[in-house]
């Protein structure tokens, strides 16, 4: 498996501070997850660990004695659970702590699925339905509880979470729109994305301020902060009809009406797709060239970015103010 990456790039062995086009950045057999961060990036591999910063790489598998089961991180920490059930916090100037007393009463006998990580809010949450939100390192588990969880998205300060039916929850910071309720209220707890109810949802993605979701029929749907012209609306903010924040998913229309929407992802204020032409698209901030090479720091409406006709594209996944697809 490949990961190609362009933007803005300090992780890794590459040189260039600014990637101007797709680059291979790391190959490994297998690749389990990928944290792309504003200074640093994490590759979970099959059987290792590995993080990249600008002065070299770091395996952490050796780093912390035992298998890594699964990480999660954002720019300021990384999170990982070992194959002992501990849980482990570290920062590129502590390696490792152990912050396993914290959270064996929310998560007991090694039950958990996934950790998923905002700038500023993080989520656990386990095979039993549980889910445990930590905001400035105190866990709090919700009253919400999905058995059948797919999915789970976080941006700067929200959270989205889809089940294997195709709902849409979300939860958090929505002062931006980003929640998709309609409202610029904060949720504490998960709440039904009711403009998508019906609508059997098979992804989602969570940037800074915004979000989006794929239904089953490849339609792609976008909402939240609109600044920079990440959710696809099409009008810059000299044109009538420009709206800076939209409170409730709207459908993003591509120049190809028989074009579908395979996979999506979020930067802090940008967005990728890829469609079954095996083209990648996108929309919003583009000061470091995390979408195209070109003048326009924001690209309002979406835009043809890359052919990849020559790979096979497993998935999408942006780092802050970077975009890379993850191929075979």
């Amino acid at each position: 498996m490949k990961i190609y990456s362009r933007g803005f790039n300090l992780f890794g062995e590459i040189t260039e501070p600014i990637l101007n086009h797709f680059t291979l950045v790391v190959e490994f057999e297998v690749i389990k997850k990928v944290c792309l961060n504003f200074s640093y990036s994490i590759f979970h591999t099959d059987k290792e660990c590995f993080l990249y910063v600008h002065e070299g790489v770091i395996d952490l598998v050796k780093a912390f004695e035992g298998d890594v089961l699964m990480v999660g991180s954002n720019d300021d920490f990384y999170l990982f659970m070992k194959d002992t059930g501990e849980l482990l916090l570290g920062d590129l100037n502590h390696l490792q702590e152990s912050i396993q007393t914290h959270y064996e009463n929310h998560f007991p006998d090694k039950t958990i699925k996934d950790i998923v990580c905002g700038s500023k809010i993080i989520v656990i949450y386990g095979t039993d339905g549980t889910v445990c939100k930590v905001i400035d390192s105190v866990p709090q588990t919700l009253k919400f509880k999905c058995n059948n969880i797919v999915d789970v998205k976080c941006g700067n300060e929200h959270c989205l979470i889809l089940d294997e039916i195709g709902n849409v929850y979300s939860f958090g910071v929505g002062s931006r729109g980003q929640l998709g309720h309609g409202k610029l209220n904060e949720e504490p707890e998960p709440v039904l994305i009711e403009a998508l109810a019906g609508i059997k949802i098979k992804k989602i993605a969570a940037g800074g301020w915004h979000s989006c979701a794929i239904s089953e029929d490849g339609v792609l749907y976008a909402w939240g902060w609109n600044c920079n012209g990440q959710i696809g609306l099409g009008k810059t903010e000299e044109e009538d009809g420009y709206v800076a924040v939209m409170a409730q998913p709207h459908v993003v229309e591509f120049s190809n009406e028989d074009l579908n929407a395979l996979y999506v992802a979020c930067g802090a204020r940008h967005t990728i797709v890829y469609t079954d032409d095996k083209q990648l698209y996108g929309c919003g901030w583009n000061k470091y060239h995390q979408l195209k090479t070109c003048d326009d720091k924001n690209i309002f409406k979406l835009t043809h970015l890359h052919n990849f006709e020559d790979y096979s594209v497993l998935d999408l996944q942006c780092g802050p103010w970077s975009s890379a697809a993850i191929c075979e």
